[in-house]
This record gives structure tokens, C-alpha cells and sequence, in this order.
């Protein structure tokens, strides 16, 4: 396999912007630290199948940030110990509509305990997402502007999840239910703001 080895590895593709397809891309192996701004704004790539990278703990920042077309990546499977979403990761991604071999579900790694700052900011194709059990920490305006996002599912996390910040489901007018963790004391500024279309259980 092809393994990118080293931290001042990042930006492996950044902005290639009439990158279409990847080809071999799931026998690359990336190394902890390498991630950062890996594909930002290969604005023409649709799909990805990233090989299994088991040292990558934390994505660093806006690794697939500016992927307008990019409708599906195996993120779940390729990041199996993955504990951490750093800023912007998915951050206009505005097709988006799987990060797993589930069809039409965003779903994290088991193990990721704190997605942080815009991670899946205006994801306008999201419609269901699938927290972790593990999480504990969602950072402010995480999922805001996911206008098409239906039911968020936090599993059977009701006392792990205890932290959030500003505006995480703010303008997701499209947003019907959500089932809050037992764990989640209190409900930040902003946190449903023009939710139009949702109730809370």
C-alpha cells in the first residue's frame, strides 16, 4: 500500500478543484497528523473510498471542507479510532448525504467523544445523522444550516453527552425531532433557533 507518512503531509490534494475521481485512493494508509486539509475544496469529487488508517485519532481541520459535490465517504470505516473532529471537517460539503457503507445516514466512528466548530455546517443534502454513544462534546454551530436534516439519533448516550455550545442546530429548518440525552443539562444560546419545522422529546 501507498502510506502518506509524515505531518507536513496535509493538503494532500487542497484545492484541486476539476479532481473528479481518485483511483487506488482505498490502499492509502494516512498516518496520524496528516489529514488537515486533505481534499478542501475538491469542489468536482462525488464519491471517496479511503483505506482503513487505524493511527488517526483527530482529522485536524477542514479536511473535506469546500466539497460541494461530495455525496458519500466511508469515514466511519476508514477512521475506526477515531476520537476527535476537529473544525470545519465537513464544512460546506453541501451534497452530502453518507459518511459510511450506510446509504443516506452521516455516522461517526464509535469512539469519537468531541466533534468541534462547524464540522458539518451547511450540509444542505444531510437528512438523518447518527451520533456516537461515545460523544460528550458538540461545538458550536456544528450542524447549522443543515437545512434538509430531518431526525438527529444520539443512541443510547443519555449520560456520557453532557456539553455543547452556541447555535449547534441553528437555521436546520427542515429538523422534526430530536431525542436529548438525559446527560445534557442545559441548552446553549441558539442551540434551535429557526427550527420551524421541529419538536424536542
Amino acid at each position: 500500500s501507498t502510506t502518506i507518512k509524515d505531518a507536513d503531509k496535509n493538503m494532500v490534494f487542497w484545492k484541486c478543484h476539476n479532481l473528479q475521481t481518485i483511483h487506488n485512493l482505498d490502499s492509502f494508509v494516512f498516518r496520524k497528523g496528516t489529514l488537515s486539509g486533505s481534499f478542501q475544496e475538491c469542489r468536482s469529487l462525488t464519491t471517496l473510498t479511503l483505506g482503513v488508517s487505524p493511527e488517526v485519532t483527530s482529522t485536524g481541520d477542514n479536511v473535506f471542507n469546500g466539497c460541494t459535490n461530495l455525496q458519500s465517504v466511508n469515514f466511519k470505516e476508514a477512521f475506526p479510532n477515531l476520537t476527535s473532529l476537529s473544525k470545519k471537517v465537513f464544512y460546506q460539503c453541501t451534497s452530502l448525504v453518507s459518511t459510511s457503507s450506510e446509504e443516506n445516514i452521516v455516522s461517526l466512528p464509535n469512539g469519537v467523544t468531541k466533534i468541534n466548530e462547524n464540522s458539518f455546517q451547511e450540509c444542505k443534502a444531510m437528512k438523518y445523522l447518527a451520533l456516537p454513544t461515545s460523544l460528550s462534546y458538540i461545538g458550536g454551530a456544528t450542524f447549522k444550516s443543515c437545512t434538509s436534516l430531518v431526525f438527529v439519533d444520539f443512541g443510547d448516550n443519555q449520560n456520557t453527552f453532557t456539553s455543547t455550545s452556541y447555535g449547534i442546530f441553528r437555521d436546520c429548518t427542515s429538523l422534526k425531532a430530536i431525542c436529548l440525552p438525559d446527560g445534557m443539562v442545559t441548552i446553549p444560546d441558539q442551540a434551535f433557533a429557526n427550527c420551524t419545522s421541529f419538536f424536542i422529546s
